[in-house]
């Protein structure tokens, strides 16, 4: 299992690298790439780790989960775009930090559901590497479009591509007790459906075809591997 996780952990640097190449070259198929993140992203929280956390804690308290951590993402997204706003002269460097931190926690939420269980590792692991190609051309079109140039978006492009491996790390060496792991993917299930909803208005010059298609693909392609995983 040990080997899974390197493998895992190095295909999230490759899919964040390829999203900022694909960002810089195919910029009109961003819209698509996009959407089927953010199905797989929503599909991962509704279908893994939510009912995998109500099996264990019930209902209730895996709702609550949720809600906490949907409203402690939400804080968090509002508290660093806030501080990247028209005013600040930092904009170009903060926007791609906050995406570099969010893909760390990604990092985290693969490590954590990899001690849940095999099954749900690869499924939040799939549904990450998706996402990730999103975070990478959202890193490098942050970055230019504030201002940055392209050395300076590459350096936050490879900063983004290499924190998913050390939220993984980070959980493969101080793994959580078994007692929390249900709780946490409860709060990681909320997370990471405020992250998929959240996308949907990322850039609003974007909606279109692709980001009303590509939700779909990608939640049909997590409900997919849920049945599979599942016999």
């Amino acid at each position: 299992m040990n080997l899974v996780i390197l493998w895992v952990g190095l295909a999230t640097c490759i899919s964040t690298f390829a999203g900022g190449v694909l960002a810089l070259a195919l910029k009109r198929r961003t819209p698509l790439i996009l959407g089927v993140s953010i199905g797989a992203i929503i599909g991962v929280a509704v279908l893994e780790l939510a009912p995998e956390a109500a099996a264990s804690i019930g209902s209730a308290r895996t709702v609550l989960g949720m809600a906490f951590g949907c409203a402690a993402y939400f804080a968090i997204d509002r508290a660093i775009r806030a501080a990247a706003g028209p005013a600040s002269g930092h904009r170009a460097h903060l926007g791609p930090a906050a995406l570099t931190v969010h893909s760390f926690f990604d990092g985290v939420a693969i490590g954590l559901a990899f001690h849940a269980s095999p099954a749900i590792g690869l499924s939040v692991a799939v549904a990450v590497i998706a996402h990730d190609i999103s975070d990478g051309a959202n890193t490098v079109n942050l970055s230019l479009s504030a201002g940055s140039g392209p050395g300076a978006a590459r350096l936050w492009l490879t900063a983004d591509a290499v924190s998913p491996a050390l939220g993984i790390l980070l959980i493969w060496f101080a793994p959580v007790p078994q007692a929390w792991l249900r709780p946490v993917l409860a709060v990681l299930a909320g997370g990471l459906l405020y992250v998929g909803l959240s996308s949907l208005t990322w850039d609003r010059r974007r909606i279109g075809f692709g980001t009303v298609l590509g939700p779909v693909v990608g939640f049909g392609f997590m409900y997919a591997i849920s049945r599979l995983s599942r016999g």
